[in-house]
């Protein structure tokens, strides 16, 4: 005899628990119903006759999935996502483009016209360090591109890590050098055989120059009336009719407060995407395999190893303006020293996780109030290698998000 009872709706959590059982697996049925849960938000698709007359599949509820009206702050316009934009990494990539042709005409003719350099032959006993062509797009504050701009930094300049920032053009240009430096031409420009370029002012790469351009910025800021932070040298601050402003410097890249601020590192998440190869792949929901466990022997050793210690440090970096990947980033980078297969994968993971969020980013209301509010929490002895604990907390200034860490 038939129940006239209808069977209960089970809700999505069980569906999840099942993902647990196996956090790296993909393609099953169950994993093609999640993706589409994600992919559109409150269309569920229907079983197929298999599934309703088995009785072990679980049952979805029939509710609207919405996202939680806190999270309006913390996600950004989709007007920042940048993943039509590539930057040639050499010289030859980029004079097949007419727009990085220009580029480097203009920064050749910025250097000449402020005499950084004259030519002349290389003196006995001297050894010229090389240089290199650096290309960035700059873009407006829609996303949509500015301007492109070729750099030319010297051979043993760091990478600059991209930021939302104003930027100073040829910022280094201004610092005089006290030594003899002989450097030689760069590629693109004609100079007659034998000839070096003895520098007469610094130029990007140089040890001197970034010290002898922050001398200089510090001087004219403290002109103009701002005052620099003794526990934050990077950090200028003035209060002014109009209100306060504040300014952080990075090198000649700075960043300004306004009314509302947004910090975003869209072009740097696009930048990690490409460079792993996963421009194509599918992005996930959540910024860590569900229900894995790490440990130190969880698989096979890793043939390059470098490649896991460089992406953990992008993450580490990117950290500073994305706290939902916090705790996944404090789990991979406990084994730089000897990454596994397991490891990597899960890398891998918070990095498809990028993919379908790349613009989030933190977001600082000017309305919010100058309370001080903190939360704080700890598991029991979850580490599987040492029987230690993990402690995490995060500081509200009014509603803002300023602080935040996992620590074992």
């Amino acid at each position: 005899m038939k129940s006239d009872v209808p069977q209960p709706v089970l809700p999505t959590v069980p569906v999840q628990s099942d993902l647990m059982m196996s956090p790296l697996g993909e393609g099953s049925r169950l994993d093609q119903q999640v993706d589409n849960i994600d992919s559109s938000p409150g269309v569920m698709p229907p079983l197929t006759e298999n599934e309703r007359n088995t009785n072990h599949v679980l049952r979805r509820s029939q509710r609207e999935i919405h996202k939680p009206g806190w999270l309006n702050d913390f996600i950004s316009s989709i007007a920042g996502l940048l993943c039509c934009i590539l930057e040639p990494r050499t010289y030859l990539e980029a004079i097949q483009h007419t727009e990085w042709q220009d580029a480097m005409k203009a920064e050749l003719a910025a250097l000449e016209s402020n005499c950084t350099w004259r030519l002349t032959s290389l003196p006995v006993g001297k050894r010229p360090i090389g240089c290199k062509w650096v290309f960035k797009t700059k873009l407006k504050a829609d996303g949509t591109i500015d301007r492109y701009k070729a750099r030319l930094v010297a051979k043993a300049a760091a990478r600059a890590w991209p930021l939302q920032q104003m930027d100073v053009n040829n910022a280094f240009l201004h610092g005089h050098l006290e030594e003899d430096l002989y450097m030689t031409p760069p590629e693109g420009y004609s100079v007659a055989p034998g000839l070096v370029c003895k520098l007469e002012r610094s130029i990007y790469g140089l040890k001197q120059a970034s010290r002898q351009w922050n001398a200089e910025l510090t001087l004219k800021l403290t002109e103009f009336g701002f005052s620099q932070s003794v526990h934050d040298h990077c950090l200028f601050t003035r209060n002014t009719s109009a209100g306060f402003v504040a300014l952080l410097v990075y090198v000649d890249d700075i960043l300004v407060t306004a009314p509302t601020l947004e910090l975003i590192h869209a072009k740097y998440v696009q930048d990690i995407i490409r460079d792993i190869g996963l421009l194509n792949a599918r992005p996930t929901s959540t910024p860590f395999p569900l229900g894995l466990k790490l440990s130190e022997d969880c698989g096979a050793l890793l043939a390059d190893q470098g490649k896991y210690r460089r992406l953990v440090g992008r993450l580490l970096y990117l950290c500073f303006t994305r706290p939902d990947i916090s705790h996944s980033v404090q789990q991979l980078s406990q084994f730089l020293s000897r990454p596994c297969d397991v490891h990597w994968k899960a890398a891998i993971h918070v990095v498809r996780y990028l993919k379908g969020s790349p613009t989030k980013g933190l977001f600082l209301p000017s309305t919010s109030t100058f309370e001080l509010c903190a939360y704080c929490d700890a598991d029991w002895a979850s580490c599987s290698d040492t029987r230690r604990s993990l402690t995490g907390f995060c500081i509200f200034f009014g509603d803002a998000l300023i602080s935040w860490k996992t620590k074992k």
